[in-house]
């Protein structure tokens, strides 16, 4: 039986010495000498000064690129305003001066005239007075005549 409390006893004390063994802590590190971090801290700050610049000519060229992109559409812009401008006197001068033929009474067309009253911007009372008496007078010239100038005064023609 003492043996048995032999074998324990130096059980318990190799599981101790292994505890104990295992749980110091690992030696610490090596440090880095000075002159180490001044050429690290010298590297980082080159890096940075690099990167800077480099991003501040990239941010300079699309800048430039956006202002030449910017003019280009500022004088697109102008030359379809200008386009837009005449091709619209183009058509109101057409269509004035078609309006002035189909509201004489030796062209009058009254679909035509009916169309001209439609695509004013009189209010619908008296866009359809209009086309009522109008209606009305096409079939006698002398009430046409009265009509077609009331019709012109309407419209501003």
């Amino acid at each position: 039986m003492k043996t048995v409390i032999w074998i324990l006893v130096a059980g318990v004390v190799l599981i101790g010495g292994y505890v104990w063994f295992t749980g110091q802590q690992a030696p610490a590190p090596v440090t880095q000498t000075e002159s180490g971090t001044e050429s690290t801290a010298s590297k980082v700050d080159a890096a940075i000064e690099d990167a800077a610049s480099s991003t501040a000519q990239k941010v300079e060229e699309a800048a430039e690129e956006a202002e030449a992109a910017a003019d280009s559409a500022a004088t697109e812009a102008a030359e379809t305003t200008a386009a837009a401008g005449q091709a619209a006197s183009d058509a109101a001068g057409a269509v004035a001066g078609d309006a002035a033929a189909a509201l004489s009474v030796a062209e009058f067309d009254y679909d035509k005239v009916v169309a001209i009253i439609d695509g004013s911007s009189l209010n619908p009372d008296q866009k359809q007075i209009l086309k009522t008496g109008l209606e009305q007078a096409r079939s006698n010239p002398s009430l046409l005549a009265a009509m077609l100038d009331q019709v012109k005064a309407e419209l501003g023609l």
